[in-house]
């Protein structure tokens, strides 16, 4: 793909780059506590074992495609995500350590399987396209990562575990990312960050629904 020779892919791109770059430090927040209080606490490590499967399965779709926008930032992930995931796990109790390397097995499996099956028996633009939508079942996945927190709002009717600073990143990346498919013409890319976003909207949905009344609004409606 000639992306150095459209303005237009190349700005979309770079916004890409910069908007999955924020999103993939976002959680170092959450493991500074983890390595604070020597524990992983309550947190779950599944979202940084998918996102490190996606990030693997982009890249070699940008390999494929031969698009070093796509390559670099997804690169960029599976180192982050490769240091999240050992932070994780060197502090996670013995249990949910078995638990992280069985999934993780399996992860490498599934990547393996289809990255060996679609190289020997598949060729050029189909190739591409059965990575890029197994890649896309995956980056699903991340952009409903935090629907467990979301579940619990219905539950409690308590907004305060919606992680909304995380939902508006990943909706705004999905969002650059998807202008990036539309000026490339990728509909893989088209329809893997049409899906997140819209999963991202109904979270912050949900989160603006069940959002609570500020100490001031409280005492306007006691007063009235």
């Amino acid at each position: 793909m000639a992306i150095y020779n459209n303005k237009k892919i190349l700005i979309f791109g770079i916004l890409g780059n910069i908007m999955s770059f924020i999103v993939y430090l976002v959680p170092i927040y959450t493991f500074r506590k983890i390595w604070r209080e020597k524990s992983s606490g309550g947190h779950t490590f599944m979202p940084y074992l998918v996102a490190f499967f996606s990030s693997t399965l982009w890249v070699y779709y940008g390999l494929l495609d031969r698009n070093g926008l796509i390559i670099s930032i997804n690169l960029f992930g599976c180192i982050i995500e490769i240091i999240y995931i050992s932070i994780y796990y060197y502090y996670a109790p013995h249990n949910i350590r078995i638990k992280i390397v069985k999934i993780t097995g399996l992860g490498v499996i599934v990547i393996s399987v289809t990255i060996i099956v679609t190289y020997f028996t598949t060729h050029g633009q189909f190739r591409s396209s059965i990575v890029g939508w197994v890649a896309t079942i995956f980056s699903f996945v991340v952009f409903a990562a935090p629907i467990k927190a979301v579940i619990g709002v219905f539950k409690t009717r308590n907004n305060a575990l919606v992680p909304i600073q995380l939902l508006g990143c990943l909706a705004l990346n999905g969002l650059v990312w998807l202008a990036f498919g539309l000026a490339s013409n990728d509909m893989v890319i088209i329809v893997s960050n049409v899906a997140g976003f819209l999963v991202c909207l109904f979270q912050m949905i949900v989160w603006w629904a069940f959002r609570q009344p500020s100490p001031e609004q409280m005492v306007v409606r006691q007063n009235e």
